[in-house]
């Protein structure tokens, strides 16, 4: 490796490691915002607010899946850079084995934020359908 391949492989493990840091950042302020909003739920008790609180539980989710996504990406692709530079015994090579090599079947972190938002939407969802079934039912009363 050149001196110029290995400062390139330097700014790419740098941008890497900053987004693996920032999709770890990203999680934990998911969980935190999820927590406020179970707080927020058990603090109130109308259908109007909870089915507020089931609206913005499907917001965060979203944008917190595509902020996720988005870092995954970049991450991956800062990973196949490296792994042209440090062919075949980097820590690289290794990391790109695991994703696109013979291992590929494992779960993954991915598939683990993709459960646990479809989780939470599928349960807001349900919350709000459940709530719009008792409004249709109880003749359209707002406050429970």
């Amino acid at each position: 490796m050149s001196i110029e391949d290995e400062r390139l492989y330097e700014e790419i493990s740098r941008a890497w490691h900053r987004f693996v840091v920032w999709r770890e950042k990203i999680f934990a302020g998911y969980l935190t915002v999820l927590a406020a909003l179970a707080i927020g739920f058990s603090q109130y008790t109308s259908i109007p607010v909870r089915a507020l609180i089931f609206l913005g539980a499907i917001l965060v989710s979203v944008v917190f899946w595509i902020f996720d996504f988005r870092s995954g990406q970049l991450a991956n692709a800062c990973q196949v850079a490296g792994d042209r530079l440090d062919r075949p015994k980097g820590c690289y090579a290794e990391l790109n084995q695991l994703r696109y090599g013979q291992k590929k079947n494992a779960p993954t972190y991915g598939l683990a934020v993709n459960l646990m938002v479809a989780g939470v939407v599928g349960a807001s969802v349900g919350g709000i359908a459940t709530y719009i079934l008792r409004w249709f039912y109880d003749g359209f009363s707002l406050w429970v």
